[in-house]
């Protein structure tokens, strides 16, 4: 029973959604837009470990020697 009502509450609500992205073109930008930049949270502390690392090693790469020529 509580699982059929959040089943139809979440389709309701997805329902609304595309509603209204139908029904109001104007709204689409908006939208689709991303809201949020998860990968830009770590720069910061992508630019901690790298200063700590040196500038020699930056983050990611690793202390290969160069390919022989």
């Amino acid at each position: 029973m509580v699982i059929n009502v959040i089943v139809v509450a979440v389709t309701l609500l997805m329902g609304g959604f595309v509603g209204v992205w139908l029904v109001c073109p104007r709204c689409r930008p908006w939208i689709e837009a991303p809201k949020w930049q998860p990968l830009a949270w770590d720069e910061p502390v992508q630019r901690a470990i790298s200063a700590k690392a040196g500038a020699g090693n930056p983050v990611g790469k690793t202390n290969t020697p160069p390919p022989r020529t």
